[in-house]
Formats: structure tokens, sequence, C-alpha cells
């Protein structure tokens, strides 16, 4: 029962209140705090997001700030439903004195802020904890995204945050303060060590909207330890009612965005010459926002001389030009409009800049368009010939393996569909150049027909990244097979340090694919858990069924075809190891810290050892050695004892191996749900956790080097994965399609 309904909690003092209440609790890791005032159309979406939080060792601190509409009557609703919330009434005095005031009260190891309209990913509380509390970090940075006013059947968010320090795991000392860099300064987008906010007697603004500017400006220049977690944890409801939108017909605003700015340069302690540069920077943007649209006309020439007189009177030193430096800031420095104290020509920048941004972002827009459509022409014919809205027609499935291939879950269940005779009927297709699929069957990929198959299809069924340039229909189904439950980590629990690097917008392009995608199909309880993270998937998208290729090969229908395989003139070798030695299977997979080399800067020295073994190994064992086809050998390593087998798919090679080798592929799951032993061979372990970081491993397994291969025993399979799991894939199939 919540506080404020047990014991007539409500009829007491507020000190009385707070005292009794710091006595009748322990103290949770997280404390939650949720200012909240006239909230009643979106508190309880922002409340359900809280209390379905994996992590749940957690208080809720909401603060009803003077409410006159529904909002008490629904938090003791909750209170009543849910122990750890705590509701605080007081008379209306704002966001800034209502956050203060759970912080006094807050007793959690961290502090996490969310705005009453706002809500939350239900893995945020277990992300941001197990960051810092690994890191050791006082503060964890995470990432957010905007609802669409009108969501369709290519998502619901906007998430579209790119910062330069995205590529980075962590911030210490100065490099903190690249948090100034920032194109938006949310303090609901922060984990605080509530140790760190009271050691440095941290509070907010009280009375003022802006009020987070002047605490944020603090904090950055403070910390110490800053964990970097790009994912978008957070989603904000852009509200027409919010108190940053309404209002714009008084001085409240200018009044309001000058202190915070005046305070914010006040209150900071620099520890590198551009700090000032950059946090003036990003109130002069936030400035010719507010000029136009939050401040009365026959203010605005007050609040451009007032704001410049506040840049004026700082030492800014802009030492870095970068991709983040907007053409306002560079005008302003060569038109000398801070040094020499001109309001004015700020004004007439900022007329121009008004006038000219509508047309400048159409025309840039214009320009996106052409480029995907020469990109794609195919795609575009295909639009203009069969219209924009192609009818769904019912029964067809098209197939997209990866990178287009014929291999893996994609050509397990492709295969399975095809011989089932509740299936016979369907019109199912499978976009590749593979001459293993009928001719019937294969389209080829990026063609028109290909264009107009992926438009029709009831279900489109892939494996992996689906191409932007692949259209999605608002009646099409899309269910994602991936190739496996991870080992290496996955984009979001990753900070993919070279990728993102390179491509700062790797994240969020790859979180417009996974909007599109209606289920995403798990083989167990930790595969479900990682994806949940990786690709922030609600619960109701995950579809349980065993990998289709691990219930082809455990269900012995690739036992035929083994004999069969491509080993051409090696078959000899195969035959002999089969009689008289063993057969070990090595899948290496992906390195971050390959990405983007040339052949010659590639390293591959992550394989030595292996190779070695069998290239001097006596006897009958024999070495199936598949390089991942991202990353081939810059030589080729032969040996009486090696097969390269790069033509083989991997289902079809553990039909005839003893054991596997490999490092972090999720070959290894496969291999231990089948009851076929694995070695772990990671010899670069370091360096992987470095650029790319693998999840803890659920089991223990012999590492090369210290077990002998020959010895090696089957480890039993892992609870709840793969063979425990019902195969409710091709039930779904079949049931949605009659649906």
């Amino acid at each position: 029962m919540g506080f404020l309904l047990g014991i007539g909690a409500s009829t007491l003092p507020g000190d009385i209140q707070q005292s009794m209440l710091a006595k009748s609790r322990t103290s949770p890791l997280v404390s939650v705090i949720v200012p909240v005032f006239n909230g009643e159309q979106f508190l309880s979406r922002c409340l359900d997001s809280i209390f379905a939080q994996t992590m749940p060792d957690f208080e809720v601190l909401v603060v009803n700030d003077g409410s006159t509409d529904r909002t008490a009557s629904i938090l003791a609703d909750y209170a009543a439903r849910h122990q750890q919330l705590v509701v605080l009434e007081q008379a209306n005095a704002g966001q800034g004195a209502a956050r203060n005031r759970a912080l006094d009260l807050a007793r959690g190891e961290f502090v996490l802020f969310v705005d009453a309209d706002d809500f939350i990913e239900r893995v945020t509380l277990q992300v941001t904890t197990e960051r810092a509390l690994e890191d050791e970090s006082d503060l964890v940075h995470f990432d957010w995204k905007f609802i669409r006013p009108k969501p369709d059947h290519l998502g619901k968010y906007d998430y579209y945050n790119i910062e330069p320090f995205w590529h980075q795991r962590m911030l210490e000392g100065a490099e903190c303060e690249q948090l100034f860099r920032m194109h938006s300064y949310f303090s609901v987008t922060n984990l605080y060590r509530r140790s760190f906010l009271e050691r440095h007697d941290l509070r907010y603004e009280e009375g003022q909207i802006y009020e987070d500017n002047p605490f944020l400006a603090q904090v950055f220049s403070l910390v110490e330890r800053v964990s970097l977690v790009h994912s978008p944890l957070y989603i904000i409801q852009a509200s027409p009612n919010s108190s940053t939108k309404s209002g714009t017909d008084t001085p409240r605003h200018m009044r309001d965005h000058l202190s915070a700015v005046r305070k914010s340069f006040a209150t900071i302690s620099p520890r590198t010459p551009a700090t000032l540069g950059d946090l003036a920077e990003y109130h002069l943007e936030k400035f010719s926002t507010y000029y136009g649209r939050r401040v009365p006309k026959q203010l605005r020439a007050e609040y451009a001389r007032e704001f410049v007189e506040i840049l004026a009177a700082q030492d800014l030193q802009f030492t870095t030009f970068g991709r983040k430096t907007s053409w306002l800031t560079k005008a302003c420095l060569k038109l000398r409009v801070f040094e020499d104290d001109k309001p004015q020509t700020l004004q007439r920048l900022i007329v121009w800049k008004d006038f000219a941004t509508p047309p400048a972002k159409k025309l840039v827009s214009a320009g996106k368009k052409t480029k995907r459509r020469l990109r794609h022409p195919l795609r575009t014919i295909n639009t203009v010939v069969s219209g924009r809205s192609p009818e769904v027609a019912p029964g067809t499935i098209l197939f997209l393996g990866f990178d287009y291939r014929y291999t893996g879950n994609s050509r397990a269940l492709f295969e399975e569909l095809l011989a089932d005779e509740r299936f016979r009927d369907r019109d199912i297709r499978f976009a590749t150049t593979d001459a293993r699929v009928p001719s019937r069957h294969r389209i080829r990929p990026e063609s028109i027909a290909f264009t107009r198959a992926a438009e029709r299809s009831e279900f489109v069924i892939a494996e992996t990244w689906v191409p932007a340039s692949v259209p999605k229909s608002a009646g099409s189904t899309w269910v994602q097979l991936w190739h496996g439950t991870p080992i290496k980590r996955m984009l979001f629990d990753s900070h993919e340090r070279e990728i993102t690097k390179a491509r700062p917008a790797h994240k969020v392009n790859k979180y417009k694919d996974i909007q599109r995608w209606d289920y995403f199909v798990v083989d167990g309880e930790l595969a479900a858990e990682r994806f949940s993270t990786a690709f922030l998937l609600p619960q109701e998208r995950l579809l349980f069924s065993e990998y289709p290729r691990t219930k082809v090969t455990r269900q012995g229908s690739l036992s035929g075809r083994s004999d069969s395989l491509s080993f051409s003139a090696d078959r000899a070798k195969l035959s002999v190891a089969r009689k008289e030695g063993k057969i070990a299977l090595y899948l290496p997979t992906w390195r971050d810290y390959n990405y983007a080399r040339g052949e010659s800067g590639r390293c591959d020295s992550y394989q030595n050892g292996v190779l070695e073994h069998f290239l001097h190994a006596s006897g009958n064992d024999l070495l199936l050695f598949k390089e991942h086809q991202y990353l081939p050998s810059k030589e080729v390593r032969a040996g009486a004892r090696i097969l390269t087998v790069n033509d083989v798919d991997a289902e079809d090679l553990l039909a005839v191996c003893d054991f596997v080798v490999s490092d972090y592929s999720s070959v290894i799951f496969d291999a231990h749900s089948l009851g076929i032993p694995v070695v772990v061979h990671r010899p670069d372990e370091r360096e992987f956790e470095a650029s790319r970081g693998s999840y803890p491993d659920p089991f223990p397994m012999p590492l090369w080097g210290t077990t002998d291969p020959n010895a090696v025993s089957s480890a039993p399979l892992i609870p709840g994965h793969a063979s425990s799991s019902q195969n409710n894939l091709m039930e779904f199939l079949e049931s949605a399609s009659k649906a």
C-alpha cells in the first residue's frame, strides 16, 4: 500500500509524514522522481512504464505540484497497488521545487528523473544501473527519442540523436565536458549517483522554467566519471501544454531563459578552454529558437540586448570547429557580435535564419529523395508503374536471407515450409541468386519483381537487417529471424566504437529498421533478455520458437545431405577423419576492430593457435575452417589436417563435426543445443571487449590451450534454451495467415 493511503497519512503534517517515511523503508537501488502538474492525460502511461521495469529494486517519488485535475485520484489508485510508490503533495511551486523536495527524501543509491508526460523503456533501470555499478560512475548518460505526432507502419518514434562522443564508452575527468557539446540538455536522460549530488549540493532552480540548465551545467563541470549508453531509453512526449510551450505572450520565457543563461555561466568551473564556447553555442541555438516562438515581438530587442551582454562578458574560446558547430555561431564570430556588442546584428541573423530555414529544409529533403531514387532506380520505376499503395496478397511469403544469401534460419524455414502440406498453396519466394532455390520460388534481389513482391507479401521473413530500399506495406507482417542468440554485444548494448565513429548515424538508421519489425523470433529466455536490451523490443513482439536451422539439424533432416557436401577433392580426408579421428569445426566471428580496414591493415591473429595446432597435428584429426564472410584470411592456410569450407553452410557443417571451436559466434549456442562439445578460443579478448564487448557466458566452456580438444566432453544444455522451446513459428505463420 502506498504511504499516503496507509494509516491516515494524508491527515498528518508534512514534516511528520517525511519523518515517518524515512523510517518506514529501506534504501532501494534507484529513486525515480516524477514531478506532475495536471498530468491526467499521460500520468498512467508514465507510471506503468516505471512499474514494468525489469530491474525491481526501486522506489517512486511522485510530487503532485498542486494539480487541479484528476492527478490526485490517479496517484491514489496507483499507491494502493504499488508499495514502491510515495506520493508527496505540495502547493504549485514549479518543477524545480518539486524535484528538490523529492531529492531531499530520496533514499536510492541512484536517482532518475522522469517527467509525467514522458515514459521510459522497460529495461532503462536495468541497463543504466548495470553500467553505473560496473564502471563506478557518478553519471550514466543515455539516449532519447520523440513520439511521432502521427505514428504509422514505419514506427511511432523519431530517433535522430547523433552526438560527437557516442563512439566512446566512458568519459573521465575533463573529457566529461564533452557533454556540453550536446544538441539538447535534458536532466531526464541521466542516471545520477545520489552521493555525487549530495556531495556537491546540486539542486534545481525554483520558480522558473529552464531550471535544469544551471543544474546540468554544474553536473557536467563537476562529474569525474560518465558512462555513455547510446540507446534511446527515454521517450519524450512533445506536449503543446507543457510549461515551455505556454505563456508565449508574456515576458516569462525571456526572463527565465536569460536567468538560466546567467546562472549557467556563473556556477560552472570549466576544465577545458572550449567549455564556455560550447555552452555559449548551446544557448545561442536555444536563443535562436525562443526568439521568434516564445518571446513577444515587443520584447525581442531587449531579449537580444541582454543575451549579447551575457555572452560578451564571458571568456569564450571556440577551439574546435567540427560537425556540431552551427553556421549561426560561425556568423556571430565572424561579425564579432559579442566582442563588439551588436545585438541588432544578432537579430538580423535570427530573422534571416527563420526566413531561410523552411525552404532550405525542403530543398535538403528533396535532394535526399532524389538521391534515394537514383540509388534505387528499379524501385522508383516500380513505384510509378504499380502505384504507391499496392494491396497485400494473402498467402504470400517473401524470405530475405543474410545479405540475400541462402543459408541459416531463413534457408531452414523456407525448406520446411515447402515440405509442409499446410503451406502447399502459398506463394513463397526467396530473394537470392542461389541456384539451390527452385526457379519458381527464386526472385532476384533489388529487381522490379523483388520490390513488387516486398510490397505485396503478407509476410516478409528476414534473417538480418532489412535494407532501407525494401518497402513495407501497411498490411504486411514482418518477422525477424536473426541468426541466433548473440554472444558478442549487439547494437544498443555496445558502444560499437569503430562503427559509430565512422558512421555516426549507424544506430539511428538501424532503429528505423527495428521499428518496422512486427515480431522477433527468440529461442528462449536468454535470447529474449539480450535482444530486449540490444534492440529495445517490447515483450509482445517476441515470438518464442526453436531456431529453424537448429530444429532441422537436431531432427537429422540434414543427415542425408551431409555426405554430398561440396568438399571437392578433399572428400577423402573427410572420410578418413570420420573413421579414424575427430572432425573439428572452427568458426571465428566478426571483429569490429577490423571495420573499414583494407586487406593490408586487417588483423587475423586471433586465429593463431587453432590453425597451427592442426597444421602440425599428427594422426587423422581434421579441422573444417569456415571464415567469417566479412573477414577472409589474408593468406590461405592449407594443410593435411585443414579444409577451408567457406562455401558450405554452418548448419550443414554441424551435421558432420565432432566438436566446435569458436569465439563469440552464436554457433556456440547451436552446438550446445545439439549436444555438440564446444571449446572457446579468444586470444584477442582484450581488444574485442574494448571495441565491441561480449555478454557474460551463460555456462562454463573450456578454453583452447587449457583443454585438449580431443578430450572435450559435451556441456549441458542451457536451461530454457532451444530444445525446451516449443516450435511456435510454423503455427504462428499458419494461424496468422488464416486470421
